[in-house]
């Protein structure tokens, strides 16, 4: 018959996670270590539960074990658990893998906090997280300032199957996504168009997407010269475009 511990007082699993993120545990423990922060993820507390969390993404133990238990925890019912989750799983080096399938469906989560941090890790996985795409452009509109830039980003690292996928959401998007979308494939055209060749030397300013200069209008033809005129007076408050 299975016996069945009683929950961790809080106070000790602060003092436990104090000890693994800032004075360290003996290797000989750090498996103990594991299985009482496993079982911590079912405390009845949340608070307790988040704090497993945070001491898990610290511990010094092989990241399969601890990648596995950080997607249990993606299915917690406290979203400030999940969103821990979700974070402590973005700082894996390397990606964490085994982790993505349940990171794009955290990107439905019903927390904005959750949808926000699961885009913010899959960042990590560049043009791999590229099944991610189609939950990202819906992200791009989401009502938080925050979670649209995270959202923008992570389909910049995704790359050209990200444009895909923007591209096929546009023929049944809604007017405000629909706006998105075209805001975001037009910076993304005009970053790749001024991206310097490799090994080619140049101010990263110009070539950021979050300081693009204004887009000129699709009605207007301008020259070389006239646009390469105007990105180097993004700095001015009123910039003209000829």
């Amino acid at each position: 018959m299975e016996t069945v511990s009683p929950p961790l007082p809080p106070a000790l699993m602060q003092r436990l996670v104090m000890a693994v993120m800032v004075h360290g545990i003996p290797d000989s423990q750090v498996g103990t270590a594991f299985e009482i922060l496993v079982h911590a993820l079912r405390h009845p507390l949340a608070y307790v539960r988040e704090l497993a969390v945070v001491a898990l993404a610290e511990l010094p133990l092989g990241s399969s074990k601890r990648i596995a238990a950080l997607v249990r925890a993606l299915q917690d019912d406290s979203a400030r658990v999940r969103r821990r989750a979700a974070r402590a799983l973005g700082d894996f080096d390397p990606p964490a893998w085994p982790a993505m399938g349940m990171l794009i469906a955290a990107l439905r989560d019903v927390d904005g906090s959750v949808r926000r941090d699961a885009a913010g890790a899959l960042q990590r996985f560049g043009p791999l997280a590229a099944p991610a795409a189609p939950s990202l452009v819906a992200l791009i509109a989401d009502p938080d300032m925050r979670t649209r830039a995270v959202a923008s980003a992570t389909l910049r690292s995704i790359g050209p199957a990200a444009v895909t996928a923007l591209q096929q959401a546009r023929l049944h998007a809604h007017a405000e996504l629909r706006a998105r979308i075209d805001e975001w494939l037009s910076r993304y055209a005009l970053a790749v168009a001024t991206t310097p060749p490799p090994g080619e030397t140049r101010s990263l300013s110009l070539y950021s997407t979050d300081v693009l200069p204004p887009l000129p209008s699709p009605t207007h033809s301008v020259s070389p010269e006239t646009a390469s005129k105007n990105a180097s007076e993004t700095a001015d408050p009123s910039p003209t475009l000829s």
